[in-house]
């Protein structure tokens, strides 16, 4: 995910739009060109800033994202109808979780997984802001309805993770009341690296 300003002739509209111009929805398969288009400005970004999450061919693509609308993870927010971000948000254990290489995870006593999931938390994953709302905090806004979905589903917290010099995300999910928990690896390669985050609901 990452922040900047719009850009291109006619975008100038939606920089002051209003809480009540906001909506979020499952994404559905007509979503699915904005959404890849969506995470491959953000990876560009990240390239961009020299860090090497989604590089040299890892990261979501078309299949990634059809997975995601299809078992119902996939997220959109809009404003003013059109899409201004995407995230994916997982009602199932996230496999690269389940070892710590650092820190460790707390645990609520007395918290089961809600009807219907596998897990007890949810996790967010896949965070990409379109390039037209950069610097709008939209982010923000969309983490607070990913939040209320997962506390409205029964979670009994929510999860999430980001590179260690992925600043800019990194003030989003700790804004977004986030605590860091420690430092997870991705597929078991310890030289991939990844700040992990948590969020008791």
């Amino acid at each position: 995910m990452a922040q900047g300003e719009s850009q291109g002739t006619g975008q100038e509209s939606v920089r002051e739009f209003k809480l009540a111009d906001c909506d979020m929805r499952p994404a559905t398969v007509d979503d699915i060109p904005a959404i890849v288009a969506t995470l491959e400005a953000g990876r560009s970004l990240l390239a961009a800033d020299g860090i090497d999450q989604w590089q040299n061919g890892t990261g979501p693509d078309v299949d990634l994202v059809t997975e995601d609308v299809e078992r119902g993870w996939g997220r959109v927010f809009l404003v003013d109808g059109q899409v201004a971000a995407t995230a994916a948000l997982i009602d199932e254990p996230e496999p690269n979780y389940a070892h710590m290489l650092e820190g460790a995870w707390r645990v609520p006593e007395g918290k089961a997984a809600p009807a219907g999931a596998s897990s007890a938390y949810a996790t967010i994953h896949r965070v990409a802001v379109a390039p037209a709302f950069h610097g709008m905090h939209v982010a923000q806004r969309f983490y607070a309805r990913l939040i209320e979905e997962a506390r409205a589903r029964g979670f009994a917290e929510i999860r999430a993770d980001t590179h260690a010099d992925n600043v800019r995300m990194q003030h989003v999910i700790a804004s977004a009341g986030f605590t860091r928990a420690g430092t997870v690896c991705m597929d078991g390669n310890e030289a991939d690296q990844r700040w992990a985050y948590q969020l008791f609901l």
